[in-house]
């Protein structure tokens, strides 16, 4: 589904990043799920395994993660 790849994006992205040695990203979406899938109870498996992957992260204190939110197929650049 379009909510699974833009959460495997998000989780795609945070894994490049700490494999990069970045020490924060910022991740901008336009799909409120990415942000609130985080604060609510998981409802789907991958919510679940999205707050699992995240919780994981934060616990290590792998990177510093930001989010922004953009307006939907506004030509953000970045």
């Amino acid at each position: 589904t379009s909510v699974e790849a833009e959460i495997r994006g998000a989780m795609h992205a945070i894994k490049y990043a700490i494999m990069e040695d970045f020490t924060e990203i910022c991740l901008r979406y336009d799909y409120i799920g990415i942000f609130e899938y985080l604060l609510s109870a998981p409802t789907t498996e991958i919510s679940k395994e999205y707050q699992e992957f995240f919780r994981k992260v934060v616990e290590n204190n792998e990177i510093e993660i930001y989010f922004k939110k953009v307006k939907a197929h506004s030509l953000d650049e970045y």
